[in-house]
């Protein structure tokens, strides 16, 4: 049952991690054709950025360890 719980969370994650990368990068492109000179703006894209490397690792983290405990 806990390896069920782990494998779910772990998709879910990942599936959150690239999801928060792709909206982030959508938002940095869109910053780019209109241009901004503000810096609030690009720091908090560039923490989506970091956000996403984060979930997204975290959620790598709950599928293997998941994918271990089914093989054992």
């Amino acid at each position: 049952m806990k390896t069920i719980i782990f494998l779910i969370i772990g998709i879910l994650l990942i599936i959150g991690g690239i999801w928060t990368f792709i909206s982030a990068k959508h938002w940095l492109h869109n910053i780019q054709k209109k241009g901004t000179d503000n810096g609030f703006i690009l720091m908090g894209i560039g923490s989506g950025f970091i956000f996403s490397i984060l979930i997204l690792g975290l959620g790598i983290s709950y599928f293997s360890q998941a994918i271990i405990a089914w093989i054992k």
